[in-house]
This record gives structure tokens, sequence and C-alpha cells, in this order.
């Protein structure tokens, strides 16, 4: 769903009397509006808000207990995704919070397994815990739950994608808590077997996780069976992305171009087209998407980056700066970004000399100064250490040894040849004491 129809339903539930139906729905759609490449924090903060005040107004009416039930799982569902996107504490808190909330109203025994099935990803993600036991108990109380009932009613669309989405966590916990991507891997091909080989998401996570350990022949064959079961913009952006990391560039570009007649706002889509363009020597186009994207996300990491290395091979000095600086705001920790600044600043060319100015006339200053200079560096080195080529700058930015001005040469004085007469100018001049005596005499 695109964000013109999310608005359009935006606008018709607040004409109406803001029920809490209306208010699970709403946020129902701004969910799967969430679930494509725009998916964003905002958006599912959004969601959240709705689905409180839907909860709110069933506390202060008498709202059906279906309702509270929509609502409360809803919120939970919401709650999982912004913490899983953020991966920090305080969201995991929250969803913890909105899971047992949720497991208060709600009645149906698939429903509930779930839930708790998050609620055991909650307590991993806040406890220090490398034990796969606790999930894998959860998980198979969920099917068994699965098993004995089925949902019926307004939580029978949602029942089947929680079935997909409950293998989905445990296969994400596999991954990121316990590090044994075989049996994430082994997680998804059963969930396969048991939903569908064409099932979108399962062959999109599948897919991820083949590229971050290198197959990327399989991650192709994943997102490419994805694309083909249901025609949508996020299968598509995950192959174009794919074969940017295996240097297909014309038919990353491609994708690209078919992308953009699905959606062309998208800051993802728009950021990549730059990549492409920049990778097949296309500067003007690339600069075009870049700042395309930028336009539409001003926070968009790594866009600003790539632009200033555009910025930097024209020699536009003060742009690339400017860039790096954007990114800097970004993406604070990364230490590429502090590179480029050292980089583009000591890129900068010395001030021609004055007109005029004789051969001997001292040299310009450097336009930045070494100790800038030297900050970037450092910055970078605190950040990642193990890159050689920023100690090995660094090295060369050691201010150099101050050397004393040269002191006059004194007159050296030549002996006159034996039994040579002594002039007068060439005599010594005498001593204060041998004046004083002879003036004595």
């Amino acid at each position: 769903m695109s964000h013109r129809a999310v608005r359009s339903v935006v606008a018709n539930v607040r004409a109406a009397q803001n029920s809490s139906e209306e208010l699970t729905l709403l946020a129902a759609l701004i969910l799967q509006a969430g679930q494509g490449p725009d998916s964003s924090d905002r958006l599912l903060r959004r969601a959240s808000s709705s689905l409180q005040q839907a909860l709110h107004a069933s506390s202060t009416k008498d709202g059906s207990d279906a309702s509270t039930s929509i609502s409360g799982y809803l919120l939970a569902v919401t709650a999982h995704s912004i913490a899983s996107g953020s991966r920090s504490a305080e969201d995991w808190k929250a969803c913890d919070r909105a899971v047992r909330s949720a497991l208060g109203s709600c009645k149906a025994e698939d429903l509930r397994a779930s839930l708790e099935l998050c609620a055991t990803e909650c307590e991993l993600e806040l406890s220090a815990s490398t034990e796969t036991t606790t999930a894998k108990q959860s998980l198979q109380k969920f099917r068994e739950a699965l098993s004995k009932k089925k949902t019926t009613g307004k939580l029978k669309d949602i029942s089947s994608e929680l079935v997909v989405e409950s293998h989905l966590i445990f296969a994400r916990l596999l991954q990121t808590k316990f590090h044994k991507l075989d049996e994430a891997v082994a997680e998804y091909k059963s969930a396969l077997t048991q939903f569908g080989e064409d099932n979108q998401k399962l062959l999109l996570e599948l897919g991820c996780l083949y590229q971050r350990r290198g197959q990327l022949a399989a991650a192709e064959a994943c997102f490419s069976k994805a694309e083909a079961s249901k025609k949508n913009a996020l299968p598509l952006l995950r192959l174009a992305h794919l074969h940017f990391v295996m240097k297909k560039y014309d038919q990353s570009m491609k994708e690209v171009q078919q992308l953009m007649t699905i959606d062309d706002t998208l800051p993802a889509v728009q950021l990549l087209a730059g990549l492409c363009s920049q990778k097949l020597n296309r500067v003007e186009d690339a600069e075009w998407y870049l700042s395309a994207a930028i336009a539409l996300q001003s926070s968009l990491p790594t866009a600003n980056y790539h632009l200033s290395l555009l910025h930097l091979r024209r020699q536009d000095f003060a742009a690339a700066e400017s860039d790096c600086l954007y990114e800097r705001d970004n993406t604070p920790r990364s230490d590429v970004v502090y590179w480029q600044m050292y980089v583009v600043a000591s890129s900068v060319p010395s001030a021609p000399p004055a007109a005029g100015a004789g051969p001997n006339a001292p040299s310009a200053a450097p336009p930045v100064p070494l100790e800038t200079l030297r900050s970037y560096l450092q910055r970078a080195i605190r950040i990642n250490p193990s890159r050689t080529e920023y100690w090995t700058e660094l090295a060369k930015l050691k201010p150099k040894p101050v050397v004393a001005a040269n002191k006059p040469a004194a007159a050296s004085v030549v002996a006159p040849a034996k039994g040579a007469p002594i002039s007068k100018a060439a005599a010594p001049a005498a001593t204060p004491a041998a004046a004083k005596g002879k003036g004595a005499k």
C-alpha cells in the first residue's frame, strides 16, 4: 500500500468518530504500508500512537473483547517491529510491556502462544542469556496451540501471518542472539516446506541470510523466487542491491529503473540508482540521483558521503566538505566519514603566491591547519584502529623539528708567514688590560 493510500485512510478515520475499531484499522494499514522498502520508524511509531488511542477508547467505553484483543495484539506487533529495527534496550522494554499487556486481554490460544514467543525474545534481548532452550520451548508451545485451534473472525487474516512471523522471530534469534546460522537456515527451510515454497517473507529473510554468509548465488535464487511470487517493490529492491554487491551494475540499474516505475519517491531506490551510476561512470546522473535521495530523506546514511566523493572528483572542495559535515551528523560513528573529511581537507590546494613576489618569498601556509588534519585522522583511528592507512597518514603529519637560525660565521684570522713584518692593519688589537698597562708607562 502506498503512502498516498495510507493518507487517504487517515483522512477518512479523522472525519469519522475515531472509534476503537477505526483506529485499529488505521494502525493495521500503516503497518501494512511499513512492510515495504518505505517502512520507517516514524510510520511504526505513528501506528503505535493510534493503537494506544484505541486501547484508551476501549477502556473508557464498554469496548468489546474482540476489539481490545485486536488493538492489544497489533500494539504488541508494532512494538516488536520498532524494537527489531532500533535494537535499543528502551524499545525492547516497551515491546515487553506491550506483549505482556496483550497477553492479559488475548483469549485465542494460538495468539497467546505467539505473544509468549515474542515475550521470550524480549527476555533474551534484555538479558545476557545465550541458551536456545527457552526459545525452542516457546516455539513448540506455539505450534501445539496452532494444531489445536484455528482462529476465526476478525483475527483470522492476521493469524496466518502470525504463524510465519513466529518462524521469522525464532530464525532471527538463532542468527543474532545465538549465532547459529546453519540452524537458522534449517528453520527457514522448514517453514517454507510448511507454508509454501513461494512464501515471500520467508524467501526474503532466507535470501538476506545467504547474502550475509557470502552465498550470493543462493541469495539471488531466493530473491528472484520472491519477486516472481508477488510483484512488489521489496524483493526487486533486494535483488537490485544484491546485483550491485555482485558488481553486476548494468543489471542492478535495470532493476532500479523498474522500481522507479512502481514508486520513484523511495529514498533507498534513488540512492541505489546514484551508486550504480557512479560505478558506471555516469557522474552527472549519479549526482542527480544522490541529490534526489537526500531531498527525500535528509538523514539517509551514506548518501552525502558518496556525493562528497563526486564533488571531490570535480574539485568542488567547498561542496565536498559540506557533504562530509552532513554525513557526520547522520553517521557520527563512521570512521570512513572522518577519513573522507581528511582527504577533502588535504586536497585543497594552497593559495598561489602574491603577484610580484620574489623567488625568496615565503611559501603560502597550507589552507587547512595540520592540527585539524590530525584531528580527523585521530577520530577515525579511535573508531576503527585496524585501518593501517590511517596510521600511515598520521605519521606523515608529525610536526617538523624547528631549525635554529644560522649565526654569522666569525671572521677568521690568518697568521702571517714566519719572519714577515706585521702591518698595523693586520696586527690584532690590544686587549683592554694591555692598553691600560701601556698607558701607565
